[in-house]
């Protein structure tokens, strides 16, 4: 029971790194750089992932409106890093227990959990990753209507394709955002899979 219960939690902690892999990414020829091709669109762009990450940025090449939804954004970026970082800490913290326990027994078994949780961790990923793809990727459109509508119930995301937002960040980048998530989230599955055959073969 413990292993799936740590498999969860792996397959969800490697679906978040392929997330922040993509959000952090700011290197030439990045999801941001492709979108924003124009030097200035691309300052703007980098001051509003300051913004994001919570530096105190001037915004005010955006309309109040805009500004404001940049705001629950914020917010919800910290609630996602806040959850992230405590899926690692519930890592961290059970495998060195787990080791402890070994220790204090004299008895090394640690492999056999870790092998466990590695591949059911990879499969929990890939088996995330399809899902989110059908549900995001099949019709994007409606995806990123009922995306906003349950993490922006306030309603304050809508915005005319003139707005400096929607031009920085029109739907077309967040549906390459998201293509470029899921296939980093399944290459960071792949690898689990693959450390779980390396240390099944060194037993």
């Amino acid at each position: 029971m413990k292993h799936i219960l740590l498999s969860v939690v792996l397959a969800i902690t490697l679906v978040f790194l392929g997330f922040f892999s993509v959000y952090y990414n700011h290197s030439p020829g990045s999801i941001y750089d492709i979108q924003g091709p124009e030097e200035d669109n691309t300052e703007f762009i980098l001051l509003t992932l300051d913004y994001l990450d919570g530096e105190e940025v001037d915004l005010g090449f955006y309309t109040q409106a805009e500004q404001d939804h940049l705001k629950d954004v914020r917010r919800l970026l910290l609630k996602v890093k806040f959850i992230a970082g405590l899926l690692v800490l519930i890592l961290l913290s059970q495998g060195a227990a787990h080791w402890r326990s070994c220790t204090r027994l004299k008895k090394c078994d640690c492999k056999p959990l870790i092998e466990r949780v590695l591949f059911w961790g990879g499969i929990g990923t890939l088996v995330l990753v399809v899902l989110l793809a059908l549900l995001s990727l099949l019709d994007f459109p409606s995806f990123w209507t009922y995306f906003h509508e349950v993490f922006f119930p306030q309603g304050n995301w809508l915005f005319d394709r003139g707005t400096m937002l929607i031009q920085l960040f029109p739907r077309t980048f967040f549906h390459s955002f998201a293509k470029n998530v899921l296939l980093a989230s399944a290459i960071y599955g792949l690898v689990s899979l693959f450390a779980s055959h390396i240390l099944r073969s060194s037993e």
